[in-house]
């Protein structure tokens, strides 16, 4: 089944049952939520989904208040932004900045008459993704670091850590062994 099907996506959109505008449910390893999408926070998008492309995979889902975690939708100018978002273009991009590429999808979504713009990012076979280029900018959240290896704990996305690492290359190791490489 497609992770962006209406019946993977409903999963996501339960709400609070005492306070149904509020989304159920806290950021986590797979689910990063944001209030609006933007093209000038691509690197901060590309940043999130390397992270979750190195992990489990994971959702960033666009139209949600930051708190509390109420059901906005997007805005006009998000919606068209997200809407009008060219997949080769993105693409490229993302691939400028990591490697290996990085596979992922994206769907306008309503719910409740309200937009929710979603990206899902597969987990990679071929870990871990490195950032390959720099991309400065005063906002530490999105600025890109050249060799960085960003993974998602639990809700955030952080530089690798030496335990997480260490079990990629012990996962390709073994998975190298089990398909005969050697």
């Amino acid at each position: 089944m497609s992770k962006l099907s209406s019946a993977e996506i409903t999963k996501l959109f339960k709400p609070i049952s005492d306070q149904p505008n509020r989304i159920y449910g806290r950021e986590g390893k797979t689910v990063e939520y944001k209030q609006s999408y933007n093209h000038a926070g691509m690197a901060q998008y590309f940043k999130i989904m390397a992270s979750f492309a190195n992990a489990d995979g994971g959702y960033i889902i666009f139209g949600i208040g930051d708190s509390p975690r109420e059901f906005l939708g997007l805005r006009e100018k998000s919606k068209n932004q997200f809407d009008s978002l060219k997949i080769e273009e993105f693409t490229n991009n993302l691939n400028e900045y990591f490697q290996p590429e990085i596979l992922w999808e994206h769907t306008l979504f309503e719910f409740r008459g309200l937009d929710f713009g979603i990206i899902y990012t597969y987990p990679l076979e071929n870990k871990p993704c490195i950032c390959t280029k720099n991309y400065d900018i005063d906002d530490e959240r999105s600025a890109l670091k050249e060799g960085d290896i960003y993974y998602r704990y639990r809700a955030r996305t952080e530089r690798i850590k030496y335990s997480e690492l260490t079990k990629i290359f012990i996962d390709k190791e073994k998975n190298k062994h089990n398909c005969g490489w050697i």
